[in-house]
Formats: C-alpha cells, sequence, structure tokens
C-alpha cells in the first residue's frame, strides 16, 4: 500500500495492488519514489512470454485539490524510461482523473525519430508503424468528449514514452465507455504496442457500490500463452532486425517490377500440387511464408530499410541501467519534454 492519508476519524486514499496467493513466487516489486504509482514484475516464467511483464497501478488525485501535483505524471514518465530499457510489455492502469476525448496519443512521424535527431537513446523511439503490424486501430474511441489538463499531461505521457491507451481500441471495450457515473472516462489501460499485441479483450464491468463510489472497474484478458515465433524472415511478435521503409505510392511500379517471378512460379505450383489435400495448417502456413517472404524481399528492394533498435537485453542499449546514467533524472525528462512539445 502507497500515499495513503489520515483524514478526519478515518484513513483514505492510497494505492493497493492484490494478487492471489499462488502468483506470490512470480511477481516482483519495483523501486519507485513517486507516490503516484506502484510497480510491479511478473515473471516470463509464468507467463512463458519471451520477456517480463511490467505494471504500474496508478491513482492521480483530481487536479485542483490539495492533493493534486503537477509532477505526479512526469515522475511517472521517468519510472516508464528507467524500466522501459529492459522491458517490452508494459502497462499502466488505474485512475488518472484524465479527460482525453479522442485526441491522438502518438506523435505522427515521418520518417525522423526525435531520438535520432538529438541523439538521446533514452527517449523512446517511435513505434506506431506496429500498429498495422499487429492489427490494432491507430484511430481510438472514447464516449467522453469533454478534455481536462490533466488529459493533455496524460497525452503527452502516452507521446513521449510510446505507451497508448488501450481504451477504445480493442475488445468489448471498442466504444470507448464511460468509466464513471459522472459520464466520464477517467480510468484507463494504456500499454507498450508489444503489451497491447498480447490482450485479446478489454470491457468496462458494471458499476457496484461494493467497489467504488462512483467508478466502474476496467478489466483486460491478456494471452499469457501466446507463442512468439518467425516465420521465414519475416518476424512475428518481434521487432528485432531491419523494418522496411514506408510505402512510397509513387514507386508501385517498381514494387510490381521486384517482385520475383521465380518465387511466384514455384508458389503457384505448390498451391496446385496442395489444392487437393485437406485443408492443413502447415501447407496455410507455408503458402503464406512464401506470399509474405515475396513482398518483403521486393518492398526492401523498392523502399529501403531502417535499423530497428531493437529490446532485446542482449543489446548494448536496452542493458544500460538508470545507475550508468545519473545525470538523467527527471531535469532532463523535463527539458526533452521541452524540446519535442513546444
Amino acid at each position: 500500500m502507497k500515499n495513503r492519508h489520515d483524514m478526519t476519524f478515518r484513513k483514505s486514499g492510497g494505492l493497493m495492488v492484490l494478487y492471489k496467493e499462488k502468483l506470490c513466487d512470480h511477481i516482483k516489486f519495483l523501486s519507485s519514489d513517486s507516490n503516484f504509482v506502484i510497480w510491479f514484475e511478473i515473471s516470463s516464467s509464468y507467463t512463458k512470454l519471451d520477456a517480463e511483464i511490467v505494471i504500474g497501478s496508478v491513482y492521480i488525485p483530481p487536479e485542483n485539490t490539495k492533493y493534486s501535483s503537477p509532477d505526479a505524471f512526469r515522475e511517472i514518465e521517468t519510472d516508464i524510461l528507467k524500466f522501459s530499457t529492459k522491458c517490452k510489455y508494459m502497462c499502466l492502469n488505474g485512475d488518472f482523473n484524465s479527460r482525453t476525448s479522442t485526441d491522438a496519443d502518438f506523435i505522427p512521424t515521418d520518417g525522423n525519430d526525435i531520438s535520432d535527431i538529438l541523439n538521446l537513446p533514452e527517449i523512446a523511439e517511435n513505434d506506431t508503424y506496429k500498429f498495422e503490424i499487429y492489427n490494432i486501430p491507430i484511430a481510438r474511441n472514447n464516449k467522453d468528449k469533454t478534455k481536462n489538463n490533466y488529459g493533455k499531461l496524460l497525452l503527452d505521457l502516452c507521446k513521449f514514452t510510446n505507451m497508448y491507451i488501450i481504451n477504445g481500441r480493442i475488445g468489448e471495450n471498442m466504444a470507448g465507455e464511460r468509466t464513471s457515473k459522472n459520464a466520464a472516462v477517467v480510468d484507463y489501460f494504456i500499454g507498450s504496442l508489444d503489451f497491447i499485441n498480447i490482450i485479446s479483450n478489454s470491457k468496462v464491468l458494471d458499476f457496484s457500490c461494493l467497489y467504488s463510489d462512483i467508478h466502474s472497474p476496467i478489466d483486460i484478458d491478456v494471452d499469457i500463452n501466446k507463442c512468439t515465433c518467425e516465420y521465414g524472415s519475416v518476424p512475428i511478435n518481434s521487432m528485432s532486425g531491419e523494418k522496411i521503409k514506408k510505402w512510397d505510392i509513387n514507386k508501385k511500379e517498381d514494387f510490381i517490377l521486384n517482385l520475383d517471378r521465380e518465387k511466384i512460379s514455384e508458389l503457384e505450383n505448390y498451391l496446385e500440387e496442395t489444392k487437393s489435400f485437406p485443408a492443413d495448417s502447415n501447407i496455410i502456413n507455408k503458402a503464406v511464408e512464401n506470399i509474405t517472404n515475396i513482398f518483403v524481399t521486393s518492398a526492401k528492394k523498392t523502399f529501403g530499410t531502417l535499423k530497428n533498435k531493437s529490446k532485446n537485453e542482449n543489446t548494448p542499449q536496452s542493458t544500460r541501467s538508470q545507475d550508468e546514467k545519473p545525470w538523467f533524472n527527471i531535469d532532463c525528462v523535463e527539458w526533452i519534454r521541452i524540446v519535442i512539445f513546444s
């Protein structure tokens, strides 16, 4: 429990994380100086994923109250930057008291990342290209059309850290349902795109006075048994290696010319040979793999590639700990924020 206050005859507020006893050996709480978030890690030995899941449970008091703090979002940003160097599955959830309408939670990219321009690897690389790869809608829905200052701060946090709002994008909550009785959306799940990719559903549960005075519980289902594998040269659920530059309509004819006719002929022969066979996942997977490789090879020749900044733990960038850069503190975060958002 964190940040609980004495008010009149009872204690009030604060943060608490509850988990089942069987998870005790798989959960590790992480150190943070912020009073607005509790961080913990779920081990990959339990989830069977290729990395740990890091979750932050958040409560930010409403703006313009005696408990509000202008530093809340900045402190959480600093934690995200610290933990994200070693973690690709990251999630925040809780009451942010932020109203964001449907404003963008990402910065549209023109291919030039701010981290490359400033040569500051601590700034997260823009990874909005993963929306299409993971089949996640880039636009989100929200039934609450109101915005407040905390909403702007939450959107800035998302843009700065490559975290994205899950409400209004996934599953049963695709419509962006309201999360409180006063017709507002102030409770959120936000996550890295790699984390969002393993979510199978999200929803807002029915209000119950047993759990809250005005808030409805929000819920996500996480597919912790999802296989991370590769088909041919195209990484699936893994963004290591190269990434292809954006499609350029002016090079459409070049793309067609660069399609490997020999590979296409081999694919046609394979489909002809197997068309009388019973439907089989291995046959389908091989056909899809061949089609994908044909397109990817042509795209690389036509548009070129960019070196992807992998967060694999074996890369130098991801193994740098926060302690190795004691100068990169909250003041640096604020300076970079001014450069990006001014």
